[in-house]
């Protein structure tokens, strides 16, 4: 497992306090089988373009790309989801806007 951000070498703070440190820079993307995207707390602000590029390339590329929680909406900002059913975080009751009509709670 290698983490991987914009800012490498810069811990992330999870919301409960744990720090994780960072190993790479996106460019790690480039090599992954599979990327597991986390939630986050910042989900009404709009991902990092730099992100979804990575994102966006790795998927043309075959790699598998999954998320945990509200990771579902920086996929959704990637355009990843499009066309494809998805269902998450009905708890905060707002529709992730995939941009298609096959639905999906999110918050």
């Amino acid at each position: 497992i290698v983490i991987c951000s914009e800012r490498p070498g810069k811990p992330l703070k999870a919301n409960n306090g744990l720090k994780v440190i960072v190993d790479g820079g996106l460019r790690t993307l480039s090599r992954a089988d599979t990327i597991l995207v986390p939630g986050s707390l910042d989900i009404m602000d709009t991902p990092p373009p730099a992100l979804l590029e990575a994102l966006k390339r790795a998927h043309r590329r075959g790699t598998r790309v999954a998320s945990i929680c509200a990771g579902a909406f920086i996929l959704a900002a990637a355009g990843l989801l499009d066309g494809r059913r998805r269902r998450s975080l009905r708890s905060r009751g707002r529709r992730l806007d995939c941009g298609d009509e096959t639905g999906g709670f999110a918050g």
